[in-house]
């Protein structure tokens, strides 16, 4: 329970059980192939997602590989690291840029727009339709006017669970409109998406495989221990956009899971989640 999942060295085997315990969730929430799984679970340079210690984290790192992918190509993918944002958004002839979501969204979105230097004044938000859901038309507008004015849209945040209401955003029609306009999709289900394992009720999350990217916090829902979140990617390659490497851990080509997390050392409570896959189901 003492092991740290920041390298290979530290955490053993459990890192490995870590993955897998990530790829079950990835599977409930996007279903690939049973090929997908077998070629990406335990493959170096491929990650379905990581695991946090809370789904502020989880969003910040979501949103912070949005932006890397969105302004960066596997050529200068370092840029980023080494220039000012605003020098690359520059070269890319961006003026600027945005977040656009609900106005229930969380206030670590807030904190994620802070950290990554947009500043809170550049979060668009979308008002709800007479029926308490999110307006697309709205939405579709806001996203018009931020190419007339040249703003890098970094994500498109759906919400899986408000914390006031719970309400679910409609995550389907958010997926096609972000596929329109080729915005990242990254969902908030920081409380909801547990409501996956009901077959009763998991309909109310339709749409959700259609996101980039999907935050969980397992200390919900989850019945686990304060704290762990994780967040899910469905491209396996996109955590790459993200990874910061170091001569003595977190090395390239290697398991090292500190090359892509904010944290740097890190407790054992996925094996809680394994476990709690297993015993619960």
């Amino acid at each position: 329970m003492n092991q740290n999942l920041v390298k290979i060295e530290t955490s053993k085997s459990l890192l490995f059980l870590e993955r897998e315990a990530i790829a079950m969730l990835h599977r409930l929430v996007y279903n690939f192939s049973e090929e997908f799984y077998t070629e990406n679970i335990q493959q170096k340079n491929r990650n379905l997602g990581i695991v946090t210690t809370g789904g502020t984290t989880a969003n910040i790192s979501a949103l912070l590989c949005a932006r890397n992918a969105g302004l960066l190509s596997k050529e200068n993918s370092t840029e980023l690291l080494k220039e000012s944002l605003y020098k690359v958004l520059s070269k890319k002839g961006y003026e600027d840029m945005v977040i656009i979501g609900s106005r229930l969204m969380h206030y670590s979105l807030n904190k994620a727009a802070s950290i990554l230097g947009l500043g809170t004044d550049n979060i668009i938000f979308v008002d709800n339709n007479s029926e308490g859901k999110l307006n697309c038309k709205q939405l579709e507008e806001k996203i018009q006017e931020c190419q007339e004015n040249r703003l890098f849209i970094l994500a498109l945040i759906g919400i899986a669970g408000t914390t006031e209401t719970g309400q679910i955003d409609p995550l389907w029609k958010l997926g096609e409109i972000a596929e329109k306009y080729n915005i990242h999709f990254h969902v908030d289900g920081s409380w909801g998406v547990p409501t996956i394992f009901s077959d009763k009720h998991k309909g109310k999350l339709k749409g959700i495989e259609k996101a980039d990217s999907v935050t969980i916090c397992g200390h919900k829902q989850l019945y686990l221990p304060q704290g762990i979140s994780i967040c899910l990617f469905k491209d396996p390659q996109l955590l790459n956009y993200a990874a910061t490497t170091a001569r003595y851990q977190a090395q390239q080509d290697t398991y090292d899971l500190g090359r892509f997390t904010i944290e740097g050392s890190r407790s054992a409570l996925s094996l809680c989640l394994h476990g709690a896959l297993h015993i619960i189901g």
